[in-house]
């Protein structure tokens, strides 16, 4: 019977130091994050402003936003859903439809 106990203390400290690892690797993790959301954030505002878009992160399943020429000073609206085309003409067709060349992926109810 005290081997058991002995056993179980053994076990139950075992279980301890793993979880104090785990718990220490999730506090690492937690604070590279923390570490690395505001350079994101400077990232997608640098963006942003370079490119003059705004994105909408409402959804998932489409690349939507608004983009600003500056040299005509209109705003334009694009949407594109990325399942449908290559990363290549997503890319091109924002640009374009930024600077006013071509429409052909943007979806219909978008101008």
């Amino acid at each position: 019977l005290l081997n058991q106990d002995e056993e179980e203390k053994r076990k139950i400290n075992l279980r301890k130091e793993e979880v104090a690892e785990e718990i220490e690797e999730l506090d690492m993790i937690e604070v590279e994050r923390k570490r690395e959301v505001p350079r994101v954030k400077r990232s997608i505002s640098l963006y942003a402003m370079f490119t003059g878009i705004k994105w909408n992160y409402d959804r998932d399943d489409m690349l939507e936003g608004i983009a600003t020429i500056p040299t005509t000073k209109e705003i334009k609206r694009f949407s594109v859903n990325p399942e449908l085309h290559s990363k290549f003409d997503v890319a091109n067709t924002i640009w374009n439809s930024i600077e006013g060349r071509d429409k052909r992926l943007l979806s219909p109810n978008v101008e």
